[in-house]
């Protein structure tokens, strides 16, 4: 099956793409009862199917936002989760919930006036956090069409902290401060943010640390929440090699995160405790007809 973590999405709205981006942890979930207001958003027309190919990879598209509409292919309940609460991206952020809510997949095409994006900003390359109104209008699509019901609580749990391997502070050879001008749609030929998947290889540019340790935490190898505790600012470019060949011509294996980071990255995962946001799903059901 398609790796869950390995999610293509294009943000803005040009071709930019990223992979399996979330933000940073929150710590509320945002007013369910939006719906009681005469101004809530939502979207006009929204079609629902079940995507039963498992080599499909899960893409949400934004590249005609614009105008008015979104697509997602082949993306669980609790991808949807993830991308409508942002502050709860993370993987280790969501419980509760069917048992289908990660395995059954769907796709959505969802329209809505163009005058919705008039006034909004554009999507957060670097996280891949979308503009606020297309927040509320999938929350609200979230809530209609799969009576999804969700709760926050803030826990105490293990945690890996990344920090600085180097008492200098030096850092590794592909991790360097960022000169790439994000405001344009290429740097170099290249796109700003994270592309590549959490098994083989990421490459990052002009993306703030957080961005790294979101994709960090999608690491198969890493079973806690990261947290940012290198006190780095600004935007970096960084390239993270993951796997190599046992022997000529043989099998590609998965190297350590752990032992990765601290060589290529000259960053520590370094196991503490900390605060972090959870999003428990108390309600979700399967999507009503179209």
């Amino acid at each position: 099956m398609a790796s869950r973590t390995a999610i293509r999405f294009f943000l803005s709205f040009g071709a930019i793409v990223g992979l399996g981006l979330t933000p940073v942890i929150g710590q509320g979930v945002p007013n369910q009862n939006q719906g009681a207001s005469a101004k809530a958003l939502a979207f006009e027309v929204v079609s629902i199917k079940r995507n039963g190919d498992e080599r499909r990879l899960p893409r949400f598209d934004l590249r005609a936002a614009r105008n008015g509409r979104i697509t997602v292919e082949a993306m669980s309940l609790g991808d949807l989760i993830r991308f409508a609460y942002p502050d709860f991206g993370r993987r280790h952020q969501l419980e509760g919930g069917p048992a289908w809510l990660l395995t059954e997949r769907f796709d959505v095409i969802a329209t809505f006036s163009p005058e919705v994006m008039a006034t909004a900003g554009p999507a957060d390359r670097p996280t891949g956090r979308l503009p606020e109104p297309l927040l509320e209008m999938l929350r609200a699509m979230l809530g209609d069409r799969f009576k999804l019901k969700v709760r926050s609580e803030s826990r105490e749990v293990p945690i890996y902290a990344l920090i600085l391997a180097r008492r200098d502070g030096r850092l590794g050879r592909n991790l360097r401060l960022s000169t790439a001008d994000c405001t344009r749609q290429t740097v170099g030929g290249e796109i700003c943010g994270i592309q590549g998947d959490s098994f083989s290889r990421l490459r990052g540019i002009g993306v703030p640390i957080s961005a790294l340790v979101s994709s960090l935490s999608l690491a198969p190898d890493v079973d806690r929440q990261v947290e940012d505790q290198t006190g780095l600012t600004g935007t970096f470019d960084f390239t993270l090699e993951m796997t190599e060949q046992t022997d000529a011509g043989g099998p590609v294996r998965r190297l350590s995160t752990f032992a990765l980071a601290e060589e290529q990255l000259g960053l520590r995962l370094e196991s503490r405790r900390g605060k972090m946001g959870v999003l428990i799903v108390e309600q979700a059901e399967p999507p009503t007809p179209n």
